[in-house]
C-alpha cells in the first residue's frame, strides 16, 4: 500500500470514529447506523493528500520538465500513488 493509500485510509477512519462518538452522545438510532457525513469524510481525504509524497514529487517534475499543462501533473502525481 503507498503511503499516500495508507494516509487517507487513516483520515477516513479517523472521521469515522469522529462521527461515530458524535452519534453515540444521546443519540438514539435504535440499532441503525447514523447518518454519514460524505462531505466530512471528503474533506478529510483531501486534507490528507495536501503533502505530497516523494513519490508524487518525483513523479510531478517528470511531467513538468515535458512542459505538460499542470493538470496533467497533478495527475501523474495522483496517479503515482495509486500503483
Amino acid at each position: 500500500m503507498s503511503e499516500m493509500v495508507e494516509r487517507v485510509a487513516t483520515a477516513i477512519e479517523t472521521a469515522l470514529d469522529r462521527q461515530r462518538i458524535s452519534a453515540s452522545w444521546g443519540a438514539d438510532f435504535s440499532g441503525v447506523n447514523p447518518p454519514l457525513d460524505v462531505a466530512a469524510l471528503a474533506r478529510a481525504v483531501i486534507a490528507a493528500m495536501r503533502e505530497p509524497t516523494e513519490a508524487m514529487c518525483e513523479a510531478g517534475r517528470v511531467v513538468c520538465y515535458s512542459n505538460e499543462p499542470v493538470d496533467l501533473i497533478f495527475q501523474a502525481m495522483i496517479d503515482e500513488e495509486l500503483k
